[in-house]
């Protein structure tokens, strides 16, 4: 760790910066190569999270036939039913088709 410090007078800031500086290498190619990806899932789950808060804020208009199958301690299954309904609110085909793909080949 001496190495990576003795720029600096000060030990404690070279540590800092160096480790800092040791992110960036990770954060670079991955705003660049992997930014529409990250976008398009950051939308998706915006839009997941819309949909569970309509659905925990009108429990009345749930199906009560789902309703037993729903385990609110199981995250499986709570993921399971946002994607659902974030898959059922999605407006464009081409976007829902390719989401139920992409989710299909994760499970």
């Amino acid at each position: 760790s001496d190495a990576t410090c003795s720029p600096l007078s000060s030990p404690s800031p070279g540590c800092s910066s160096s480790s800092a500086a040791a992110s960036l290498p990770y954060l670079g190619p991955t705003g660049r190569c992997k930014k529409s990806k990250v976008d398009e899932t950051a939308e998706m789950f915006k839009e997941t999270l819309v949909n569970l808060n309509k659905s925990m804020a009108t429990p009345s208009t749930a199906a009560p036939s789902l309703r037993p199958l729903i385990d609110i301690n199981d995250p499986d299954i709570l993921i399971g039913k946002s994607v659902e309904s974030c898959l059922k609110s999605l407006t464009n085909m081409g976007l829902k088709l390719k989401y139920r793909r992409k989710f299909r080949s994760i499970i």
